[in-house]
This record gives C-alpha cells, structure tokens and sequence, in this order.
C-alpha cells in the first residue's frame, strides 16, 4: 500500500475486515457439508477408522444412534447429534447426522452402533458444534468491530486532513 494516503489505507483495511466478517457469519447460514465415505448396517460390529477428531455417523432417518465400543486400549467418545439438523444429500438419500465419534490414539476400532435403517460414517460439516459456532461468531463479531474502527478511523483522520488544507 505505498503511496496510499494513510486514511485510504484504514479505509481498505476496514473492507477486508468486513469482509472477513461477512465470510465468517455466511458459515453459520450456508453449512459447508460433509461427507459420507464408508456404509455399516445397524446391531453388527464394524471396523471404522476413527480418529481424535470427530467422524460423523449419519442415518436415513433422524433416529437415536447409539455405539457401542467394546474394552479396547485408549479412549472413546460419542455425542449425538440429533438437534442439530445437520444433513446432506447423496443419491437421492436423505443422511442425517446424527452422532459424532472420536478416538484416541487414531486407529481402526470395532463399534457396534444401534439405530436408524441405514448407517454410515463420514465427515462432519464445517460447523457442527456449539463451540464451533460460537468461535465463528466471536470472530465475525471481533473482524467486524475492528472493521468498524478502522473505519471511524479513517473517516476522522479524513477530516482532520481536509480542515488542515
């Protein structure tokens, strides 16, 4: 930005920052989808490769999921996610996601999950939390307050600059 009056350079810092802001909030209105990348039928044991960061378990219908995770070394979680109206289309299949698994250590884990007609295992979205959610409104929130500032400030610096000639 050489050569740029120092209000103008404010001025294109606080469009950026406003625009940082409107990508963030678009998050919360267009969900970025996840995926479905492997099949498994209700009551039988599977081997799904889990990892320390959520895997979604998406049914055909909005039903309880439950997993069940025999004695094995490391930890296991599972949270549903049936409020959350998350959903995506393949096929010409409704999946909802409707429960999120994690491991750790990573590895390839025998789960016997209960529930809905047809199971699958895949990416979450993008958000697809609370905290996920509430971290993508405090950064639009802050990246717009700061737009904002710089653009109070540019405008008074603006001013001042006119009154001075």
């Amino acid at each position: 930005m050489p050569g740029m009056k120092p209000a103008a350079r404010f001025a294109a810092v606080a469009a950026l920052l406003f625009v940082t802001a409107a990508g963030l909030a678009s998050l919360l209105f267009v969900p970025v989808r996840g995926s479905i990348e492997k099949g498994f039928e209700p009551g039988e044991p599977v081997v799904l490769p889990l990892k320390p960061e959520a895997t979604m378990v998406w049914a055909t219908t909005r039903t309880a999921v439950w997993c069940d995770y025999p004695d094995q070394d490391g930890g296991f979680s599972q949270v549903s996610m049936r409020d959350q109206d998350l959903w995506i289309e393949r096929k010409r299949t409704t999946w909802y996601g409707v429960l999120t698994l994690q491991s750790w250590p990573a590895g390839d884990r025998t789960v016997t999950c209960d529930g809905g007609i047809e199971l699958a295992i895949g990416r979450p979205p993008l958000v697809h939390d609370a905290r996920t959610e509430a971290l993508v409104i405090l950064g639009s929130f802050f990246a717009a307050a700061a737009g904002l500032g710089l653009a109070a400030a540019a405008l008074a610096r603006r001013r001042t600059t006119q009154r001075a000639m």
